[in-house]
């Protein structure tokens, strides 16, 4: 919103705005809808962090009218920052649990749009085929509460820890067997490259923005969202095939080698030099 007001005021000659979610502000979804008029008007160039949100930014009609076309340059990071944080502790030792814990976590904000509740309820399945199960949950959000409630609800405080926010997110899921992302919608998820990198097994729920980075039984696993049960049956398929698991990992890793902040920057960099360009001559 600053950009687009400094650009009305004629303060910039060109502007580019950048989706990062299929699903833009929705805690105000009648300024997401007038926003989404106004982008295509006034921005040079909109850019997509995923296929779909490039393709929801070009299906809009006023994009269509002026045959606008979005960018696709993906969300990013930076492997050696990441994995210098690795102190390669031994979290079951940190965390008081047997070695051969079954160990699952998820990173995130306690929001609706992760889905929690969802992976949440999948833990009574997990521990009827795997009872020494443990789920660690790593965020902080507005829905801390009732997800603190719903697991005492459904007699899980014996095996879901509520983290909170940490300083050793690398080692936390370095140290897992199996990383989840339950979320409902998502842009580019950042956490699910990060779990690659360190050569974590994905289970991911089957939506758009996660399908960029999970190939479902290449890189990873899809469940249905809002499914407890098929996440369940993932989650334990990933832990119970460890070979098929650490295939997957390897396959992972090598396909995020797109995702990393030098070829990101590269293409942000070539898109503002034409725009640029472009504008001056």
């Amino acid at each position: 919103m600053v950009g687009l007001a400094i650009k009305l005021a004629g303060g910039a000659r060109s502007m580019v705005r950048t989706g990062h979610n299929v699903i833009e502000w929705p805690f105000a979804p009648e300024i997401a809808r007038r926003l989404a008029w106004l982008y295509p008007l006034f921005c040079a160039r909109e850019v997509g962090v995923s296929r779909s949100v490039v393709e929801i930014l070009d299906q809009h009609p006023i994009a269509r009218l002026l045959h606008k076309r979005a960018t696709y340059i993906p969300n990013a990071i930076e492997p050696e920052v990441l994995l210098a944080q690795r102190t390669n502790r031994d979290m079951r030792a940190v965390l008081g649990l047997p070695k051969d814990t079954p160990l699952f976590g998820v990173v995130g904000r306690l929001s609706d749009q992760k889905g929690m509740p969802y992976l949440i309820a999948a833990m009574r399945e997990i521990r009827t085929e795997l009872p020494g199960a443990r789920l660690l949950i790593v965020g902080n959000g507005e829905k801390a509460a009732e997800l603190h409630a719903l697991v005492s609800e459904l007699g899980l405080d014996n095996c879901i820890t509520f983290l909170g926010p940490r300083t050793d997110v690398a080692d936390i899921v370095a140290g897992l067997d199996v990383f989840v992302s339950s979320s409902l919608w998502e842009g580019l998820p950042t956490v699910i490259l990060e779990a690659m990198l360190l050569g974590v097994p994905v289970v991911a729920t089957n939506i758009a923005g996660s399908r960029d980075l999970v190939i479902d039984g290449r890189t990873g696993l899809l469940a249905p969202a809002r499914d407890s049960a098929a996440l369940a049956r993932m989650i334990i398929r990933q832990y119970q095939q460890p070979a098929r698991a650490k295939a997957m990992a390897a396959a992972a890793r090598t396909h995020i080698e797109q995702f990393t902040i030098r070829e990101v920057a590269q293409a942000y960099s070539e898109l503002y030099t034409q725009l640029y360009r472009r504008a001056w001559w």
